[in-house]
């Protein structure tokens, strides 16, 4: 009975061991719901701007980590306002994801709750879950500039070495 009742007493306590991994990296990246404004012209000939919002989990982000990127390769439609969106961030083994503001060096703990600005590209830091090690992502959200169906075409200035050439086919 006391060979028992030592074998029974030495497994008690076994599960408060915390387990951590210096390994780190951003393993999903969504971006949530996002506004978008245009500007239409009225029947009368005026400007009128209109917003709408629409989801953008469906865009995809691309996680480069060889070259610590976060991207979409596909621009969003012209007038989508990314100063203030809500994005889900995943990391690999619990690590704690952190972002550069925009004004200073320092870091503001990443929340999912709370918008983020990606108007100019924004760093990212995943600290693994020993607090040890760490990996910086450069997140760069791009939003098209101009409408697909226009272009501009404006004149360049006149080459002299070009305007030389003579008998051209």
């Amino acid at each position: 009975m006391l060979a028992v009742a030592f074998l029974c007493t030495s497994c008690l306590n076994s599960d408060d061991e915390v387990v951590t991994y210096e390994d780190t990296a951003v393993t999903a990246f969504t971006l949530g719901t996002v506004k978008c404004y245009r500007t239409v012209k009225t029947a009368a000939g005026k400007d009128s701007t209109y917003s709408y919002t629409y989801s953008a989990s469906t865009l995809p982000v691309y996680i480069d980590q060889i070259n610590n990127r976060i991207y979409n390769e596909d621009s969003l439609t012209v007038g989508t306002d990314v100063s203030r969106v809500l994005t889900s961030i995943s990391t690999k083994n619990n690590g704690v994801a952190l972002l550069r503001n925009l004004t200073d060096d320092n870091w503001t703990l990443y929340s999912s709750s709370d918008s983020i600005d990606y108007s100019q590209q924004r760093t990212l830091r995943v600290v693994s879950s020993d607090g040890q090690h760490a990996k910086d992502y450069t997140v760069d959200i791009r939003v098209h500039n101009e409408y697909a169906d226009s272009f501009s075409w404006s004149r360049m200035p006149a080459d002299a070495a070009i305007a030389s050439f003579t008998e051209v086919k």
